[in-house]
């Protein structure tokens, strides 16, 4: 191999890897602006429609843990290709999909796949790259590979807008074949397995059941109650799973999750920014979206096309963050990344119905977006950094799974906030009007469908007004409170990140890995 193939090796290996961290982050996004259209070509319900979405990030969640482990001790490539090879399969699959039972199963299948991606690829930039670089190309590989998710609703919305909803799914496999050509520089660099100890199965279980659990009981406790047997029992079940987790985790010689890692308090403070950070980002825009299409009016495409500011911001300012971080270390960036999504959170509370986006939503946007980008890079350093290279895609799928956790909870508590706070302020206007018992009755049965409750077509002009004003209402109220509560979420987690998080003497991710 020549000096120019020695150059371009690791750039072709940065690129595969980015693209195959992206599938994960697209396929995260790319169906929440296509909800509506389920429903009315698959006959999907309400049930069906969540299972849609939370899936794939049940899937991810549970297996994340297991699959960074798996993939440090199999090896990285190995683990990335097979990825690769189960999410083409599992995109023909929700492309075919004839009803919601099908699609919900690709989609776990996704979820899977990225489960495995997310974790190898970034194990192939700590493996692969010199330490003279590897700092630098991780720092990129978290910057531009975050963009997927920006991407996600803006291909949602282009394929409702211009083609079927099947492309939404298509357009992974050709992403595929690109990585998987890129990929062919791997033949000059033999990836081995990073551990020779067998796999720890009992706790790879242990976690999946435990975080299973807990984000099935999350995903069903607004819809049954949380105080109803079954969230209970699996409730306590997740409990009693992830008890006995960290029970094998102490005994085991080979563990899947080193607890020593979290003697790091670089390492623990990152993970808990992380949750906090993403349990905003999760709830407060799973309601915005629904205000932007449900309450003001914005086409999927529109709607998807605001998530712009954020791949572009996340992709135009990796290089800057990624040397900013190695000059001043994370903790600044971190904190103010955290700081600024948090104010844009409440940004986005401010406007009423109908305020223009140049003037009501735009300076939230650009500051989440800022945000955001500021928080991706310092995040996957500081996690990088506290741990030994052996355990870089161990490391990874923790925090990756702190995150998909947190969106899942988040949507499914801050969710339950939502329509709770919803059908409080609804039903209290309802009080308040003169209205006949039976059209009471209907609207009040119609509550449980939020800004989608139907009005009947014969009823008078002036209550038709008044009741859409009262859905409206209720409806931004409750929108309001969430994104305050997801705003105080991400100035917690900044507050955190300025307190409890070290800039080291050194660059870990510079430094050789003597352990």
């Amino acid at each position: 191999m020549d000096a120019r193939d020695k150059e371009a090796f690791p750039r072709a290996i940065l690129a595969a890897t980015v693209l195959g961290a992206g599938l994960g982050f697209l396929g995260a996004s790319i169906v929440n602006v296509a909800l509506p259209t389920f429903q009315s070509e698959l006959s999907a319900d309400a049930t069906d429609i969540q299972w849609i979405v939370s899936a794939y990030n049940l899937a991810i969640a549970a297996l994340l843990l297991s699959a960074g482990a798996f993939s440090d001790r199999v090896g990285h490539l190995r683990i990335f290709r097979l990825g690769l090879v189960i999410c083409a399969s599992a995109s023909l699959v929700c492309a075919v999909a004839w009803e919601p039972s099908v699609l919900i199963a690709g989609r776990a299948l996704q979820g899977f796949a990225s489960a495995l991606l997310v974790p190898s690829s970034l194990g192939l930039v700590n493996t692969l790259f010199p330490a003279h670089s590897r700092g630098y190309a991780v720092g990129l590989w978290s910057s531009f590979s975050a963009v997927g998710g920006g991407l996600g609703p803006i291909f949602g919305g282009l394929a409702i807008e211009f083609a079927t909803w099947q492309y939404m799914f298509l357009i992974n496999l050709p992403i595929v074949i690109v990585v998987w050509w890129l990929l062919r520089a791997q033949t000059y660099t033999r990836v081995e397995p990073q551990s020779q100890h067998p796999f720890d199965w009992p706790g790879a279980t242990y976690s999946v059941l435990a975080l299973g659990l807990l984000t099935f009981a999350a995903i069903e406790s607004p819809r049954i109650g949380i105080a109803h047997p079954v969230t209970v029992t699996l409730i306590v079940a997740a409990g009693i799973a992830g008890i006995l987790f960290l029970r094998t985790q102490q005994r085991s010689v080979a563990p899947l999750t080193p607890l020593t890692m979290f003697h790091s308090r670089n390492f623990a403070a990152a993970n808990v920014v992380t949750f906090l950070s993403y349990c905003s980002i999760g709830g407060g825009f799973y309601v915005m979206m629904l205000a932007w299409i449900q309450i003001q009016g914005y086409s999927p495409l529109a709607a998807g096309a605001i998530t712009l500011p954020f791949m572009l911001f996340t992709g135009g300012f990796a290089h800057s963050v990624s040397s900013l971080v190695r000059r001043i270390g994370p903790k600044v960036p971190l904190a103010m990344g955290a700081m600024l999504l948090g104010v844009g959170f409440f940004t986005y509370a401010l406007p009423a119905v109908g305020t223009s986006f140049w003037i009501g939503y735009l300076p939230g946007v650009l500051l989440t977006a800022l945000g955001i980008a500021l928080l991706v890079a310092p995040i996957t350093t500081v996690i990088m950094g506290s741990v030994a290279l052996r355990h870089s895609a161990t490391a990874s799928g923790i925090n990756s799974a702190v995150a998909r956790s947190a969106i899942l909870l988040s949507v499914a508590v801050l969710g339950a906030v939502h329509f709770a706070q919803f059908e409080r302020s609804a039903s209290e206007r309802l009080d308040q009007l003169s209205l006949s018992a039976e059209l009471d009755s209907h609207m009040r049965a119609e509550l449980v469908k939020m800004a989608a409750a139907r009005i009947p077509s014969d009823t008078p002009p002036s209550i038709a007004t008044a009741l859409e004003d009262l859905i409206t209402g209720s409806f931004m109220f409750a929108t309001r409170l969430v994104l305050i509560i997801a705003g105080g979420l991400s100035i917690l987690a900044a507050l955190i990140a300025f307190m409890y998080i070290d800039r080291p003497e050194r660059d870990p991710l510079l430094s050789v890995d003597k352990d």
